[in-house]
């Protein structure tokens, strides 16, 4: 009894770091978006310098500078995309196994990088 008591709290553990690991993509989603949108409007402005809110002030700053800070944030926040997505797949391989499911292993494939793409496409050039 005590094991199957374990179990059930193991996999909701794991369930509520799946959702929590969403929330966070979504919001993660939210910045980016506000990302582009910014460096968009910094593109379009004619003044040499502009307002950026960042910490909570506002600050003035000259228009490459702003989107130097803008393009490390994205950086930034694709980084943790990556690791969140990571985290997802490897908590869902262990609930997966929790509940006795063997789809699991479809979590764990990868997309092809760029790279690996380019040297597909110049091995085999009229598949890709």
């Amino acid at each position: 009894m005590d094991n199957l008591l374990g179990l059930l709290q193991e996999s909701e553990r794991l369930g509520e770091k799946i959702l929590a690991d969403r929330e966070m993509m979504v919001e993660f989603d939210r910045r980016r978006n506000k990302n582009r949108e910014a460096l968009r409007a910094i593109e379009k402005q004619s003044q040499d310098k502009v307002w950026l809110n960042f910490a909570n002030m506002f600050v003035r700053t000259e228009k490459s500078k702003a989107q130097d800070i803008i393009k490390r944030d994205q950086e930034s926040i694709n980084s943790n995309i990556d690791k969140t997505r990571n985290a997802i797949k490897d908590n869902m391989v262990k609930l997966s196994t929790l509940e006795g499911k063997k789809e699991h292993e479809m979590f764990k494939l990868n997309p092809l990088s760029s790279k690996e793409v380019s040297a597909m496409s110049s091995v085999l050039p009229n598949v890709i």
